[in-house]
């Protein structure tokens, strides 16, 4: 995937014309404030450090696609795989953490997902989905 490393974005960005910053800076905007508003108005159930491990999950997913908009148009490959893989990372390892209060069973108060209850979200499940999508991107 001809991706440029992420410490060079804002360079980048900088180098771009004005209609490609805008989706970039706006992407990340709302990120950062989507991932304040989550990490405060979590569910009391859910504690801070699985809060900011699905926060960073959320983070490594958004990366790939803002680097894919960063690159100019004619340099971009024509199915963007990692950016796609990291939205599935974002929508299905990241945002459910701050989703558990709709799972949980009135009664019991545990995580139902599919036949299976559990008390809480697994800390080491969350840095597994974490490193996934990053290992991924460096390789």
């Amino acid at each position: 995937m001809n991706f440029r490393r992420p410490d060079v974005l804002l360079t980048i960005i900088g180098q771009l014309p004005p209609t490609q910053k805008v989706p970039i800076i706006g992407t990340l905007g709302l990120v950062a404030i989507a991932s304040v508003l989550l990490f405060f108005l979590r569910s009391p159930l859910l504690s801070a450090d699985r809060a900011v491990l699905g926060l960073a999950i959320i983070w490594a997913g958004t990366v790939p696609g803002l680097l894919y908009l960063a690159q100019p148009s004619d340099e971009r490959t024509p199915m963007p795989l990692m950016p796609i893989m990291g939205l599935f990372y974002l929508v299905f390892f990241g945002l459910p953490v701050f989703l558990t209060h709709v799972l949980r069973h009135p009664d019991t108060g545990q995580i139902g997902i599919y036949f299976g209850r559990f008390d809480e979200i697994s800390r080491e499940a969350l840095i597994l989905a974490l490193i996934g999508p990053i290992l991924m991107f460096i390789a």
